[in-house]
């Protein structure tokens, strides 16, 4: 059996008919950018995450970008001016986005599920990104800071969808849970402030042109596809979540180690299914033989890349590092058949018994 590690194929053969339909609505209307099928889909989104604003843009990378640029401009405390402090163990999108607007990026260690946990110690007059690795719900410790952003890009469907702080970054790049069908991302804020100004900023700074802009919009055909695909997004959510439920019993009283816990599946958005194992290469390896794909999600936190270097304080991110060394995702799709599921779970227990 062959078992792959993501399943946009599937996907669109079920979905074939409303796509193609919406495709030809778009490019017959004659109206590709900033249209209606834009605005709804950020009605829809901003309603979704119980907000007041959305935003579409080109990427969740570029939506962090904007949120950094925005508050570069905007976070006035003077003893830490632009110092961000973020989770070591994530995808290196939270922090370029922040690095490459002048921000002076601090790592903080992870707990042993991999969230970022953040100091208590420090000042109040403080900017944290908060990720949800692989999904799982954020719990801020330090609501008090001056600001808080969330890289929701895996767990913005969390905790249904309760947002915390001034503005979510969202990614719908193919491989999330609401998936478009190019490059495509969001902001979501209750901040009218932000919204204003990020409405400008992605469009060269029109029409005020208070300040120069850039160009970062979601055509009409990426917004077309993810209202079809957004009335299916429940309906994945739960087939996931039951996935899961299939790997956790499974797996229960043996030596695979779930960083998905029963007692959160309800709120974990379940964009990954991570196991911790001592030999996870040579797992990996072995299930690779039997046809079943897996990933690392991720091999390296960000401390000890290269180029992230001189913002880390090695000393202090152990955890993040420990469990670097560990982590395998196994497959998770809403579209995976239960004997999938079942061959997956026989195969990883064969070899890790």
């Amino acid at each position: 059996m062959k078992v792959p590690f993501f399943g946009l194929d599937r996907q669109y053969t079920n979905l074939k008919d409303e796509l193609l339909e919406a495709t030809n609505n778009v490019l017959s209307s004659g109206r590709l950018m900033s249209g209606k099928h834009t605005e709804e889909f950020e009605h829809w989104l901003a309603k979704k995450n119980n907000s007041k604003y959305a935003i579409v843009c080109h990427s969740g990378t570029n939506a962090l970008e904007m949120i950094a640029k925005y508050w570069w401009n905007h976070f006035l405390v003077t003893a830490h001016r632009h110092v961000v402090y973020m989770p070591t163990l994530t995808f290196p999108a939270t922090a370029n986005a922040f690095i490459n607007t002048g921000w002076d990026v601090k790592f903080v260690d992870s707990n042993k599920y991999g969230q970022g946990v953040h100091k208590h110690e420090l000042n109040d007059k403080e900017f944290h990104v908060y990720v949800g690795l692989y999904g799982a719900p954020i719990v801020p410790h330090s609501l008090t800071s001056d600001v808080i952003i969330e890289d929701g890009a895996q767990h913005w469907l969390s905790n249904n969808c309760a947002r915390y702080g001034h503005a979510t970054a969202i990614s719908f790049d193919p491989t999330k849970n609401l998936p478009s069908s190019g490059n495509g991302g969001a902001i979501v804020t209750n901040d009218k402030a932000l919204n204003d100004w990020i409405k400008e900023y992605q469009n060269h700074g029109k029409p005020s042109h208070i300040t120069v802009g850039t160009n970062s919009r979601m055509s009409e055909l990426d917004c077309s596809h993810l209202l079809v695909r957004s009335k299916y997004l429940d309906k994945w959510q739960a087939r996931r979540k039951e996935i899961v439920r299939m790997y956790n019993s499974a797996f229960k009283s043996t030596n695979v180690e779930s960083l998905i816990k029963d007692n959160v599946i309800n709120d974990h958005a379940c964009h990954k299914y991570v196991i911790v194992c001592n030999s996870r290469n040579l797992l990996n390896t072995k299930l690779h033989k039997d046809g079943i794909r897996c990933k690392i999600h991720y091999e390296q936190p960000l401390h000890e890349i290269s180029c992230f270097r001189k913002h880390s304080e090695l000393d202090m991110l152990s955890k993040a590092s420990i469990l670097s060394r560990k982590v395998l995702s196994l497959p998770l799709f809403p579209e995976l058949s239960n004997d999938e599921v079942n061959y997956v779970i026989a195969r990883v227990l064969f070899h890790a018994s």
